[in-house]
């Protein structure tokens, strides 16, 4: 008798299941794994993304509430406004100058503020850029991995997202991409 039938009648008696079907068995259980994972990842994508919204307006809130100098850092507006409980999950990086939570970045920053979004949406400066405000400013710790969009929210404005194709809004090395120039041409009022 060769070999592989005796091992394949031993599994048989001892699994109560053939070789064939144990094959079977592991193929299906890998194509369940091919289909779920991805949608998981999507899934865990979009609940860090709205977590960060919901973090974003918790911070633009608090800066409506206390009084911090124009360097003032997340790390300070956190502690100010008594946030430390509510935030206790997040690390700060780079002095405090950045929190980082759920897979996204906070910053708290300077930035011309949109001064008319138009029916169809689009984020318009009109005229005389205005004098900076503060603004919350998150994304992706790592873009299509941790998150996708990047979100600003202002205290008494609009939340913006950016839809951040390509992922230039990602990682703690970031500087401001408003500072550059770019504006605020690709981002979109979020409800």
């Amino acid at each position: 008798m060769p070999m592989e039938m005796d091992f394949s009648r031993k599994l048989s008696r001892g699994l109560g299941v053939s070789l064939n079907g144990l094959v079977t068995l592991l193929a299906i259980a890998a194509v369940l794994v091919t289909v779920s994972v991805p949608r998981l990842r999507g899934f865990a994508l979009q609940a860090n993304e709205r977590d960060a919204l919901a973090t974003s307006r918790l911070l633009a809130r608090a800066l409506q509430r206390v009084e911090l100098g124009p360097d003032a850092s997340i790390r300070q507006l956190v502690e100010e406004a008594q946030l430390g409980r509510l935030l206790d999950d997040a690390e700060y990086l780079q002095a405090g100058s950045l929190l980082r939570r759920h897979g996204y970045l906070f910053r708290l920053t300077q930035a011309p503020p949109p001064l008319h979004l138009t029916g169809s949406g689009r984020t318009v400066l009109a005229g005389e850029a205005p004098d900076p405000a503060c603004v919350i400013l998150a994304w992706p710790w790592d873009s299509g991995r941790t998150g996708g969009s990047a979100l600003a929210v202002f205290p008494a404005g609009p939340a913006l997202g950016c839809a951040n194709e390509g992922g230039r809004w990602s990682g703690p090395e970031l500087g401001s991409l408003l500072d550059r120039g770019r504006g605020w041409d690709d981002w979109r009022p979020i409800p």
